[in-house]
């Protein structure tokens, strides 16, 4: 059961709203659809894209699916080919913010350490798809996610809790290039140039692309040739710096072949030091917290929520 809040967004027949799991308190995003004999197999997909990734580490997927008449799954879905019209809803993790809206004065304030985790989280979801032998298709600023809000004393400080990738929008399989819908710089070169289906390589150079317009933000409408290649490279030398800038680098070949995969890039040097770092921040609070119960005077009978 679901309280609805607000409407988000309106396309055709469907609907996303915002709202509140009543059993489990979790904000999600509701998602409402007319499944008929015409937009059966579109509904299929979606639900059964979304379903994939329900429990999957980095990717917003799919929570629950019923229908108007409060059956999961849907009964439509049941039927080869739906009788009649039916409505059907599902629900997957709301987001506060995606990496397009968040705006761009609250990135220049984040660390890069908080940066680095971030996109570490979206790395690790890229490569639960691309490890169900899937290619996402559309990454861009507005399908990497951020997800609640830690505030630190002065609600101006609050910074996302994690991030994800939507699987929202990606296919069963590679989709042709739609220039009307997918514009941008995060459209991988050989994509631009013809080749007729995504790639997990061509997915590796939009996760890339998007990361860095967090740093200096990018030309929604702007096409990378290569000629205007060593640009995008000059903006990683000027605004990155080492370990992190030859990951980007890699991930930005022009020749899809000499880019990493999302396995190769988590492997990476880069991760190794930011978890080192997680490390050694988590133990720094462990042992604060443990002097400020000692200066208080109280004794501790159980364990603080992070400690082992």
């Amino acid at each position: 059961m679901v309280m609805v809040h607000r409407k988000l967004h309106q396309s055709g027949s469907a609907a996303i709203y915002s709202g509140v799991h009543l059993l489990s308190g979790m904000a999600v995003a509701l998602k409402k659809m007319e499944l008929t004999s015409e937009t059966s197999q579109q509904v299929r997909n979606e639900i059964a894209n979304m379903g994939r990734y329900g429990n999957a580490e980095g990717v917003l997927g799919l929570c629950a699916a019923w229908c108007e008449h409060c059956n999961s799954p849907p009964c439509g879905l049941l039927e080869e080919m739906p009788q009649e019209q039916e409505t059907v809803f599902y629900t997957m993790p709301l987001a506060e913010d995606t990496f397009k809206s968040f705006p761009f004065e609250a990135w220049s304030a984040l660390s890069l350490r908080d940066r680095l985790e971030y996109f570490q989280q979206t790395l690790v979801g890229l490569s639960s798809i691309h490890g169900q032998q899937m290619v996402h298709g559309a990454i861009s600023p507005s399908t990497l996610m951020l997800l609640g809000r830690k505030i630190y004393g002065d609600p101006k400080s609050a910074r996302p809790v994690k991030a994800a990738i939507s699987a929202l929008r990606h296919t069963h399989s590679p989709d042709r290039f739609d220039e009307a819908n997918h514009a941008g710089p995060w459209i991988a070169p050989e994509v631009r140039d013809g080749l007729p289906l995504y790639t997990k390589q061509s997915d590796i150079w939009s996760l890339a692309v998007t990361w860095l317009d967090t740093f200096r933000r990018l030309k929604s409408q702007a096409i990378i040739t290569k000629t205007s290649h060593s640009s995008i490279l000059q903006i990683v030398d000027r605004e990155t710096d080492e370990p992190f800038r030859s990951l980007l680098k890699q991930m930005l070949a022009w020749n899809p072949d000499e880019r990493p995969d999302a396995e190769r890039a988590l492997a990476h040097g880069v991760w190794t030091r930011l978890l080192e770092t997680m490390r050694e921040e988590e133990s720094e609070n462990r042992q604060s917290r443990h002097k400020r119960v000692c200066r208080s005077g109280l004794r501790q009978v159980s364990p603080a929520p992070d400690d082992d």
